[in-house]
């Protein structure tokens, strides 16, 4: 089926996939206006997943003339609903659309595009029955992973404690976006690299340093804290290898837990290498299918049973404006992770006709039950990045202080002293391309 030809909708009891009964471009065109403000506005905006499409695209022009090199830069947003996008899914639509619009530039265009075809999953469904089968017969590695479970979801996160929110705030996501110059970012890899350790893991252990030093700073008297992290992973890692690529929400998010000292800048190298080893340990054990399994056997009536349809990736909950807070848990993590590494090889961003300048990518988050969600990805060797956070639970000073030292620990990992990019810097590249994913609608 094709990807951007989907709909949602409800039958006995159940949401399905269907192909819609026409097929729609929900495009609208703006002008002159601010793309961090239409980013914030598009994420917050649901989408009729019943109708369909699941998707639509946002383009904004300005009054900038040409140049002297016959270009000029407008900004394009792509807004998803997350039912059918991950981030390599959304990388991947935007290169095919980068492809059809440089054809209508340069006046040849094609009959046919192809954006893709969705994949139902039903490889990693597969992998989830044979880990339900292993912990099945390995009772004492099952436990290992409820006991894992268990002394997460009883960490405590102290955010709000330190930093109180106002009164009645506001249900909403905001966003921070900003990159990395090539020379900084090129800096980090080699760094990294050096140490042995991923660029992931690298960036975290940097990040979790900000977070001890902000809550120290505000009077943390425990030496020593259970700090929790989310990541996300493409399970396509697990999966054969396919000519193809393989559309749709293939991600999944995975917990870590680690224990972090006010010490951690004085040894920031002995602890960054032991997150590392808990990130790689987490990703070859399959954690994220195992911890899935587990649930499965805890009420095993719902074990899962391969769907032959192909229609079914799961049950999705239909849009709503509102949410009972009742049904939402606090937070349980610091913050969530989306790092889809180097997007070079997926993204041609230099066509003939067309350039990419920036590309950010974010998600509405759960206002009551998410901290704040990192979006991360290296384009043409800069590191760019959106943190999105929850102003229900997280203040501006907060996101703000986090992003701030941030840029000041990278600096000072690489003693190196580097210009912050703002992420929507005027550039004189063509177009400038942006994609968002509409998380919770």
């Amino acid at each position: 089926m094709e990807i951007l030809n989907m709909c949602i909708r409800k039958e006995n009891g159940h949401y399905w996939f269907y192909k819609m009964d026409e097929e729609i471009i929900p495009l609208q065109v703006l002008k002159n206006q601010s793309p961090e403000s239409v980013f914030e506005k598009e994420v917050h905006t649901c989408i009729d997943s019943a109708t369909g499409p699941l998707w639509r695209v946002t383009y904004i022009t300005s009054d900038e003339l040409l140049n002297e090199n016959n270009s000029f830069t407008s900004n394009i947003l792509f807004t998803f609903h997350h039912a059918i996008i991950d981030g390599y899914t959304a990388v991947n639509i935007c290169n095919s659309f980068l492809k059809a619009l440089n054809d209508v530039i340069g006046e040849n265009v094609q009959k046919i595009y192809d954006f893709g075809q969705f994949n139902d999953g039903h490889e990693t469904k597969e992998l989830l029955i044979q880990r339900t089968e292993y912990l099945k017969n390995n009772l004492e590695y099952c436990e290992e992973i409820r006991t894992m479970k268990t002394k997460f979801d009883n960490a405590k996160v102290l955010l709000t404690e330190y930093f109180p929110v106002p009164k009645d705030p506001k249900k909403k996501t905001k966003f921070i976006h900003g990159e990395l110059n090539k020379e900084i970012t090129a800096n980090l890899i080699e760094v990294f690299k050096s140490k042995g350790i991923s660029f992931h893991a690298g960036f975290c252990s940097v990040f979790n340093w900000v977070l001890m030093d902000i809550l120290t700073e505000k009077g943390l008297t425990e030496k020593e804290i259970e700090l929790t992290t989310m990541h996300a992973l493409n399970l396509r890692r697990y999966w054969k290898k396919s000519s193809s690529v393989q559309l749709g929400l293939h991600a999944k998010i995975f917990s870590l837990l680690s224990k972090t000292d006010q010490n951690i800048g004085k040894n920031f190298w002995k602890y960054a290498k032991e997150f590392n080893k808990e990130l790689k340990s987490a990703i070859e054990n399959m954690r994220t299918i195992d911890w899935t399994a587990e649930e499965y056997l805890a009420n095993i009536s719902s074990e899962p049973q391969l769907d032959d349809s192909l229609k079914l990736i799961e049950k999705v909950s239909s849009p709503s404006i509102t949410s009972p807070s009742f049904l939402l848990p606090p937070p349980k993590t610091y913050y969530v992770t989306s790092n889809v590494g180097d997007i070079s090889s997926i993204l041609k961003g230099e066509r003939d006709n067309v350039s990419i300048k920036f590309l950010s990518r974010g998600a509405s988050i759960p206002s009551m039950s998410m901290n704040m969600t990192i979006f991360l990805h290296t384009f043409k060797g800069r590191l760019s990045y959106c943190m999105a956070y929850s102003a229900y639970l997280v203040t501006d000073d907060y996101a703000n202080l986090c992003k701030e030292n941030l840029i000041n620990k990278l600096q000072s990992i690489c003693k190196f002293k580097f210009k912050f990019v703002n992420g929507f810097s005027v550039s004189r590249k063509v177009s400038k391309l942006l994609t968002i994913s509409d998380g919770d609608k």
